[in-house]
């Protein structure tokens, strides 16, 4: 009696197992769809070509080099605004103190001598 039992309910959860892992696949394919055509419908409308598939690339080392292109030019973008930065703080001072403001030169005070 006991080993029916066991059979009954391993067979069951065998089914329910198949029955669900089948739910899921369906799922995930009509989730793809809808992504697919949500993408379509979004490059129409922002006039891209639909056949348009993002590229990636190949080996670690391409995208290696692709993130230490990134962070290279992050890195040259910020330096080139901090120096038009204190271009223009230079200007500023220029015209407010005279023809050559040395204001930080002595952080105690004292006018820079």
């Amino acid at each position: 009696m006991k080993i029916l039992l066991s059979l009954v309910l391993a067979a069951t959860a065998a089914v329910s197992g198949v029955a669900h892992a089948a739910q899921y696949s369906s799922d995930a394919d009509r989730r793809s769809q809808n992504r697919d055509e949500a993408l379509t419908k979004w490059r129409a409308a922002n006039g891209q070509p639909a056949d348009r598939q993002p590229t990636q690339p190949a080996t670690l080392r391409e995208r290696g080099r692709e993130g230490a292109q990134s962070a290279k030019g992050f890195t040259q973008r910020q330096a080139e605004k901090v120096r038009n930065f204190g271009e223009r703080q230079d200007r500023r001072l220029n015209n407010r103190f005279g023809k050559r403001a040395n204001v930080n030169a002595n952080p105690e005070g004292g006018g820079g001598k």
